[in-house]
């Protein structure tokens, strides 16, 4: 059925423990979440009954009983690996590895090895640009190499095909869209709140929203969220559209220095959707 709900999760970084307090952060504690909270969801969702799907797969959710979910990481972070991959596995689930790969093998992020061993073990990785930067900023020269690069790379390292893009900064526009489609890019991952549904993922292109995972977000919160309640749903959008707004104002890069002075973020590249 066209109206088949498949919610899209966005993570960031998993860890094994987070500091409640620090008084420098080397990247922002809203999208760290522990490992012990990220089991606790998955247990959920195989509780609740639930199936992971990659992109390519929407097509085969054609069983109005069933209920399917699209698991999904951004920026390549090492605890991606070390926690969120055993766990995922333990509860049978399977999930897409968004990476700039421009980052693999450096200090905080997954190697080539770690990969590899992940997409051997049933495990989706697309493409996060190179660079990890604003795209909507860019020429699109600069574009198109961003996007082209890395899903070659992705492809010819890891010999899957990359059908899907996730926008660094949630940072895209209709040059950039029509840019990917003509490299071969298909699903669009936003940092947009929406609600998807197997009608969302027939489109050309398939632009598509995610529900932000967040370290506040506790087991009710979770369940609220995936399950699209009215109220989460639109407390969501309401904390986006003041970002955006912000983003609107400042720009983009003001948007992210603001950010960083303002929770003390060490590293200058990390993720401020």
């Amino acid at each position: 059925m066209e109206n088949t709900k498949i919610p899209i999760l966005m993570y960031h970084e998993i860890s094994k423990k987070i500091e409640e307090k620090s008084s420098s952060h080397e990247m922002t504690p809203f999208y760290n979440i522990s490992a012990d909270a990220f089991e606790s969801q998955m247990q959920l969702l195989h509780q609740m009954g639930y199936k992971s799907l990659f992109f390519d797969e929407v097509s085969m959710a054609n069983q109005k009983s069933d209920k399917y979910v699209i698991i999904t990481f951004d920026d390549g972070l090492i605890g991606n690996y070390e926690h969120a991959y055993p766990i995922l596995n333990k509860y049978g689930f399977k999930a897409v590895f968004f990476v700039s790969v421009g980052s693999i093998g450096k200090q905080r992020y997954m190697s080539l090895v770690e990969l590899e061993d992940m997409v051997a073990h049933g495990m989706s990785v697309q493409s996060h640009t190179v660079s990890h930067v604003p795209l909507q900023d860019l020429k699109d020269e600069r574009v198109y190499w961003e996007l082209d690069e890395s899903k070659r790379y992705v492809e010819s390292k890891l010999n899957i095909y990359v059908t899907a893009l996730s926008f660094p900064h949630g940072s895209f526009n209709s040059s950039v869209i029509k840019i990917a489609k003509k490299i071969g890019y298909k699903f669009f991952c936003t940092s947009e709140v929406m609600r998807t549904y197997k009608s969302n993922f027939l489109k050309t292109p398939a632009i598509l929203g995610r529900i932000t995972m967040t370290s506040n977000m506790d087991v009710n919160k979770f369940v609220r969220n995936v399950e699209y309640h009215s109220c989460e749903v639109l407390k969501q959008k309401m904390i986006k559209s003041s970002k955006n707004t912000v983003k609107r104002i400042v720009g983009i890069e003001g948007y992210r220095r603001m950010y960083r002075k303002y929770l003390k973020i060490n590293s200058p590249d990390i993720n401020t959707q």
